[in-house]
């Protein structure tokens, strides 16, 4: 039995949305799960701020204290002089300020040079007990007399502590601690962030404390401080699944979805002696996941259902328009396609044409400064043949010489003349060459010297710069390496057309000074070329069109595409143009980097 074209369209249509329905579904799943760890880090990230910023609310605030205490006289004569009692006296307004910060600051601790305690404000009445020997920062501190900051795990808990030495009268008499229940981060965080916590110690610091420690522990540290009301259970079930304090930690518990942050607590070496760990409840992010899951099955499936129905009543004609305008609109393409095609052929064959014709307005240049150059030699040379004629013609062999010192004195006359002409030859062929080179094109980047490529220009122009009094000089005297990679050819016609440029505005506005400056300066990546001429400048509105496409200043005499070919050259080799009034005059400067 055949099934209908219809019907096998209509089984294909059904197969291809249910895979885009599938591929949709994943999609979807794959996005928010992605979204959901990107708000987990975003999550911890923030945290991490906040965190940093409660740390450095404790420094702030004991750094200033530490301050006024090392600063005080009174109580560094009291240290020095051995009057707790005084001491004392004078630590109540700070004892007091502690305790209004809520800080839950619990110590402010005077120790003694030797490593003895000399006044606790919490304990008045424990003194001269060394504490250097149990604990490393006032060790450090009594070594080195510096301020540190960090936690340590005390005799009796873990704390943040801040330490500043205290001199009196140029000595070391000893430092005063401050210190503070570390679980105040937990509660700021449960205030303002809404998330509770666990504090975890290190077992290996806890070689002093003297308390009960919580038999909880999770591989090497040990739960001290907890503010969350199912901590233990959480825990526990963290634990079993092989927890590690990992940074980011996504975690099921009791049908909840629970977030877990790590960040270390370090001491004042910056060494990690515990773990804070911060659980943010991200249930209703969860719930809200598998809700939009849910209407997007229930749309889906409306939407096929819809879809179905529609291919199943209106296959026939829906298909039929669709081929019209399929077809319709193809040949709309295929004739813009055309249009498009004709009208780039116009414009590129109009570029090459103007390109062309700018190549032989400068052919035709150098052609007549060529025909000029070669007058002078060729004048020369006639001079000379005329000259060696005549002489042979007068020359004698008198009877007091022999005929071979005649012959041999003529010679030399002939060798002396050929010699000169044979120089002006060379001189004749080597602007030949010049101008063979600007002509031949340059398919392939390769190392050029950029002075030589100079000098075959200025060799070209001479006759028609000399013609109007006009000069090139060339500075090179900082250049160590003028090779760069490129297209020769193309690089001779840039400075050709900067040249000619400058030649006419000294032509045109008739400059006291007559100079063009050519310098040559690099760094160490790239080679610097700077054209200067001394003729007045651009105007605000050439400078504004300066590298624009037929733009051009000199009437029916300019194509208008000559610095538009510059600055595509230039921009071939991988280098940059620049142009700029400057010292009465435009300077123009290329730069090209050396390995391109």
């Amino acid at each position: 039995m055949m099934i209908k074209t219809q019907t096998k369209t209509f089984l294909f249509v059904t197969v291809v949305f249910v895979l885009f329905s599938s591929l949709g579904f994943y999609s979807f799943h794959l996005y928010e799960h992605k979204r959901l760890q990107s708000i987990q880090v975003k999550s911890y990230q923030h945290l991490e701020i906040f965190y940093k910023h409660l740390l450095k609310d404790y420094k702030f605030f004991y750094r200033h204290m530490l301050q006024e205490i090392s600063t005080s006289d009174a109580m560094k004569a009291s240290i020095a002089n051995k009057n707790r009692e005084k001491l004392f006296q004078l630590n109540i307004p700070f004892w007091s300020r502690l305790k209004q910060e809520d800080l839950r600051s619990n110590v402010i601790h005077y120790h003694l040079p030797n490593g003895n305690s000399f006044l606790r404000m919490h304990k008045p009445s424990k003194y001269d007990d060394n504490i250097s020997l149990l604990r490393a920062m006032p060790r450090y501190m009594h070594q080195h007399h510096k301020i540190i900051f960090g936690f340590e795990q005390g005799v009796y808990q873990l704390a943040y502590r801040a330490f500043a030495p205290l001199f009196y009268q140029g000595n070391y008499i000893g430092a005063v601690e401050f210190g503070s229940r570390p679980d105040y981060i937990l509660d700021h965080l449960r205030e303002f962030q809404d998330i509770r916590g666990f504090i975890f110690v290190k077992k290996s610091a806890l070689k002093l404390y003297k308390e009960a420690v919580s038999p909880l522990s999770i591989g090497r540290h040990v739960l001290q401080y907890s503010n969350f009301t199912k901590g233990n259970q959480l825990a526990i079930a963290l634990k079993k699944q092989g927890y590690d304090f990992q940074n980011l930690y996504g975690f099921e518990f009791q049908n909840k979805h629970y977030n877990i942050y790590s960040f270390d607590m370090n001491d004042f070496q910056n060494k990690s002696i515990a773990k804070i760990l911060l659980v943010q409840d991200v249930s209703k992010v969860y719930r809200d996941f598998a809700q939009q899951l849910r209407y997007m099955v229930v749309v889906v499936f409306l939407i096929t259902g819809l879809i179905l129905i529609i291919i199943h009543f209106g296959f026939k004609s829906l298909i039929g328009k669709i081929d019209l305008q399929n077809t319709q609109l193809q040949e709309h393409q295929k004739e813009l396609t055309t249009k498009v095609d004709k009208q780039v052929e116009i414009i590129n064959q109009k570029e090459s044409f103007i390109r062309q014709q700018s190549k032989m307005v400068e052919m035709g240049n150098m052609i007549g400064a060529i025909a000029h150059q070669w007058k002078q030699p060729l004048h020369i040379v006639a001079t000379m043949v005329t000259d060696l004629s005549i002489k042979l013609m007068i020359q004698q062999c008198h009877e007091a010489r022999s005929w071979q010192e005649c012959m041999e004195e003529r010679d030399a006359l002939i060798q002396k003349y050929l010699e000169n002409i044979s120089m002006e030859i060379k001189f004749m062929n080597q602007t030949i060459e010049d101008f063979k080179n600007f002509l031949k094109p340059s398919k392939e980047k390769t190392d050029f010297s950029v002075l030589t490529e100079i000098k075959a220009v200025e060799r070209i122009l001479k006759p028609i710069l000399e013609k109007n009094n006009i000069t090139i000089i060339i500075e090179n005297n900082e250049i160590e390496n003028d090779t760069i990679q490129g297209y020769p050819t193309e690089f001779a016609q840039v400075i050709l057309n900067l040249i000619n440029n400058a030649k006419d505005a000294i032509i045109s506005n008739n400059p006291d000074n007559r100079n063009i400056l050519i310098k040559l300066s690099q760094n160490s990546h790239s080679l610097k070329i700077a054209i200067q001429d001394y003729a007045g400048g651009m105007s605000q509105e050439v400078y504004e069109h300066l590298f624009q496409s037929y733009y051009t200043t000199k009437g029916d005499e300019g194509t208008g595409i000559g610095l538009s070919i510059v600055k595509d050259i230039v921009h071939n080799m991988h280098g940059k143009i620049y142009a700029q009034n400057s010292q009465g005059g435009a300077l123009f400067e290329i730069e090209i980097a050396y390995h391109n």
